[in-house]
């Protein structure tokens, strides 16, 4: 006499979890959207605060022109920064300490880009291979409503990136060579724009 088939048995709670795992991602999306909304919304009941019309940058708080409804909305407003706030800003950007040295390249552009002020650029000129074999590093930082930038020059020897120029420079800057003892600065055509002098640091 044959056996009856054994009928499998399927557990049935995790249909329960189905529903929950399609809308989850959802739901996150909408609360992270939420919470930037939250935290600049003049239509906030606190909107009228200092904390929604504000901005850290290196350990101090930065006024804003007014309350924005997203980061979109304050990055591309060229008078997202309180005007008179716009010169200590400036001399932040522009005095933002950092070292003569880094180990690794992880670590300094972590620095570098620790000077960036929020919702304006930075750019990275590459690390470019000089013909004595040094390998310059450069960056070039905008300084709010300056029409200038931040220009930081790193030399990476054995290992090591050391700080070979700082200074505020034309905006138009993409490139550095290390030509005869001094420092050139080019544009994106190769059109030099500024020279330097080499100097220890």
């Amino acid at each position: 006499m044959r056996s009856p088939p054994i009928k499998s048995s399927y557990p049935w709670w995790p249909l329960l979890l189905l529903p929950f795992l399609l809308i989850a991602p959802f739901l996150a999306i909408r609360y992270f959207v939420n919470y930037r909304v939250h935290i600049f919304d003049p239509s906030n009941p606190s909107a009228g605060s200092a904390d929604d019309r504000t901005v850290q940058y290196q350990g101090q708080t930065i006024q804003l022109s007014k309350a924005y409804s997203d980061f979109d909305e304050y990055k591309n407003d060229p008078m997202n920064i309180a005007p008179a706030e716009t010169g200590r800003v400036q001399q932040l950007v522009t005095a933002a300490p950092i070292s003569q040295t880094y180990p690794n390249r992880e670590k300094l552009y972590s620095a570098i880009s620790q000077i960036e002020f929020p919702g304006y650029g930075m750019s990275t000129f590459g690390e470019k291979p000089q013909p004595d074999g040094i390998v310059l590093a450069g960056f070039s930082i905008e300084i709010p409503r300056a029409d200038r930038e931040r220009i930081i020059v790193y030399q990476l020897r054995n290992g090591i990136y050391r700080l070979l120029d700082d200074f505020t420079g034309p905006t138009d800057t993409s490139e550095v060579r290390l030509q005869g003892g001094q420092l050139t600065y080019h544009d994106p055509q190769g059109k030099l724009v500024v020279s330097r002098p080499l100097t220890s640091k």
